[in-house]
């Protein structure tokens, strides 16, 4: 599995803000390392890999998201714009 552990650079040398080691691959920090963003790899035939953003003190504090394994991403972003209309009550959901 994964095993992710963060050293941050200060004015006396570098710390370690997490209390342990992440299972989850880190895929970016922000600047002020105050975000971060990660992956849970499926493993053991799972069928969905999650994706999270959060905080050092949780990588799950924001959001998460769940992607099928078996998800084909488009090549192309689309370039028609969609359009719903509705004539009663919509209730909208990503």
């Amino acid at each position: 599995g994964n095993a992710t552990l963060i050293w941050f650079g200060n004015a006396q040398g570098y710390t370690i803000k997490q209390d342990g080691i992440f299972r989850e691959q880190l895929l970016r920090i922000s600047a002020d390392g105050s975000q971060l963003s990660s992956v849970e790899d499926a493993c053991c035939g799972a069928l969905a890999e999650a994706y999270f953003i959060g905080s050092s003190d949780n990588l799950r504090q924001f959001a998460r998201v769940k992607l099928h394994t078996a998800t084909i991403l488009p090549e192309h972003t689309l370039n028609q714009k969609s359009t719903v209309t509705a004539h009663q009550t919509l209730i909208l959901r990503s």
